[in-house]
């Protein structure tokens, strides 16, 4: 993300390792892709959606598939685009990424159904003969009795699905620059200079083709395990998760997402659940009513309980810093919106809830979903890398795109969650500025290390430097 938008911490959260490693997510990931899997693209003219069938062609879907989950169509230009033939891309704008896919040499043919016939928006490899595959693909704009018909009948042109949504958008792509230069009269891009030079070439000379932005997988439509959901008991009326926040400047209702983003999802449950969000006299409140109860109890047990209380017990602090202190979760980087759209919180103040999420380390990246926006109202992870997010956090105040194109491509960056109700609460959060070295607010190290009490509840830097800083009351799941 740009200019840091995100930043992971080394201390009250720090990285450890996750819970799966390298070779059970590999393998998660390299589980096979079934028919009508859903690639959706993002592009000048708008968006469209493509369904990918491995049964058509095995080793041509798999080799788009593993070129879109690589984010190879990002700012992807349409080198071709003939009209009622063909639009053409998947020469890379960077030379040096387009080389390292071209050095893994080419795929094999799969075998050519002959009663699966070329339609309009009919999806393919573009080929130069046999066993030529590599990177390049073209979308059909007629059916095979047209144009099409004499490039669509070669092993190496097996389609492998084909636009199932957003068609009219891929018909308005830019024709005015013709087929390749020397190829059939055509004029337009120069073959040899696209794939040397990339977007240096292309972007100066052809001003108006128009480009791929990004490309996703679209997570399968199915509803995720009832853990995630939140639910108490499986069933097919289970909805999403909702989680319930009090802050200090008005309520939130937030919406968990894990099919989005799975092990993200799992982990922000986790931390709402363990009180994380939560702020003291709360939690002490809690534990006062549930000893309150057990002493009132008329029930004799023949052996006592093992001393093991529902929630930590706390002293409160001294009434100077018991505002800081209590509310542990605040929100100590808030910038410019021109300059950076976020909100960010997730250091615990108190030392003892700190040690307890320090215990559980860092989870994996989820897969990237490049297709979800980054609106307003999102929340997911602030990560330094791959596999690095613990429990820092941010909340989108603005849609990212408005801000920067580059905010949020990050696999660790993935949202997890949505704001439901009110976005008005993110408007009000007092603008602290951004942390150092990207701005001149709050000093990230002072907060995660603060010792200046000594009690459990480090505060006297923000109470010292920024009295209005905004915090989390509470956040409970809503079974």
């Amino acid at each position: 993300m740009l200019r840091g938008a995100v930043i992971t911490a080394t201390a009250g959260c720090a990285m450890g390792s996750f819970a799966m490693n390298k070779a059970e997510i590999d393998d998660m990931w390299a589980t096979p892709d079934p028919d009508g899997t859903r690639v959706r693209c993002e592009s000048t003219k708008g968006p469209f959606v493509l369904e990918v069938n491995p049964s058509w062609s095995p080793l041509g879907a798999k080799r788009f598939l593993e070129l879109v989950r690589a984010d190879f169509f990002r700012d992807m230009p349409m080198i071709r685009a003939v009209e009622g033939f063909l639009v053409q891309f998947g020469v890379n704008g960077d030379p040096a990424v387009q080389r390292r896919w071209d050095a893994k040499g080419p795929i094999a043919d799969d075998p050519h159904d002959a009663g699966r016939r070329f339609r309009k928006g009919s999806l393919s490899f573009a080929g130069g003969g046999p066993n030529t595959r590599t990177t390049s693909v073209f979308i059909g704009y007629s059916a095979d009795e047209g144009q099409l018909g004499a490039w669509g009948k070669s092993p190496w042109e097996t389609p492998f699905g084909g636009v199932v949504e957003g068609m009219a958008h891929v018909d308005a792509f830019y024709k005015g620059y013709g087929d390749f230069k020397g190829l059939g009269g055509g004029a337009g891009v120069d073959w040899q200079r696209v794939m040397a030079e990339g977007n240096a070439y292309v972007k100066p000379n052809f001003p108006k083709m128009d480009f791929i932005t990004s490309c996703g997988v679209e997570p399968p439509l199915t509803r995720p395990s009832a853990v995630l959901r939140g639910a108490k008991t499986g069933g097919a009326a289970a909805k999403f998760a909702q989680v319930q926040c009090e802050t200090s400047k008005g309520p939130l209702s937030i919406e968990v997402r894990p099919d989005w983003s799975p092990h993200g999802a799992e982990r922000y449950l986790k931390l709402v659940r363990a009180g994380f969000f939560t702020n003291v006299s709360r939690r002490q409140g809690i534990c006062r009513q549930a000893r309150a109860r057990a002493r009132s109890s008329t029930h004799t047990r023949l052996t006592p309980p093992p001393p093991r209380p529902l929630l930590p017990r706390h002293p409160l602090p001294p009434p100077s810093t018991r505002l800081f202190a209590e509310h542990q979760n605040v929100f100590y980087r808030v910038p410019p919106l021109a300059s950076n759209p976020i909100a960010q919180f997730g250091t615990a103040q108190m030392r003892s809830m700190r040690a307890v999420v320090d215990r559980w380390g860092s989870i994996p990246d989820d897969k990237p979903v490049p297709w979800i926006p980054q609106k307003k109202g999102y929340l997911g992870f602030g990560g330094g890398g791959p596999n690095t997010r613990t429990c820092h956090m941010w909340v989108a105040r603005k849609t990212f795109a408005e801000v920067h194109p580059s905010l949020g491509k990050s696999s660790w960056d993935s949202p997890v969650a949505r704001v439901t109700s009110d976005l008005r609460v993110l408007d009000k959060l007092e603008q602290v500025g951004d942390m150092a070295p990207w701005g001149h607010g709050p000093d990230g190290g002072k907060i995660f290390n603060d010792r200046t009490l000594e009690t459990d509840f480090p505060g006297e830097y923000l109470k010292a430097n920024y009295p209005g800083v905004d915090y989390w009351k509470s956040c409970k799941v809503v079974e």
